[in-house]
């Protein structure tokens, strides 16, 4: 679980989508495959979601070291089949 050390200048970009429950549902994914995971911009863009192009979306970010790991795992998890969200 993520315990608010990850640095979210280096920090990768590995799933990006509109709808906060999408996102923690990815952090969860990730999380349980031993991966740390972080949630970014879910809360103003679920208060304010005209914003989202302004802040870029909701972000999941993993650390560098973890990401092709971390895409592989949603990639195989069928979590992304079909919806607006993709995979960063």
């Amino acid at each position: 679980m993520y315990n608010g050390c990850m640095d979210e200048k280096g920090a990768e970009i590995v799933f990006t989508t509109d709808q906060l429950i999408e996102a923690e549902q990815v952090r969860g994914l990730l999380e349980a495959s031993g991966l740390l995971a972080r949630v970014l911009d879910g809360n103003i863009v679920s208060m304010f979601p005209w914003l989202s192009g302004w802040a870029g979306r909701i972000k999941v970010i993993v650390p560098p070291s973890q990401a092709a790991e971390a895409r592989e795992v949603l990639a195989d998890s069928g979590l992304l089949g079909g919806g607006k969200s993709w995979l960063a």
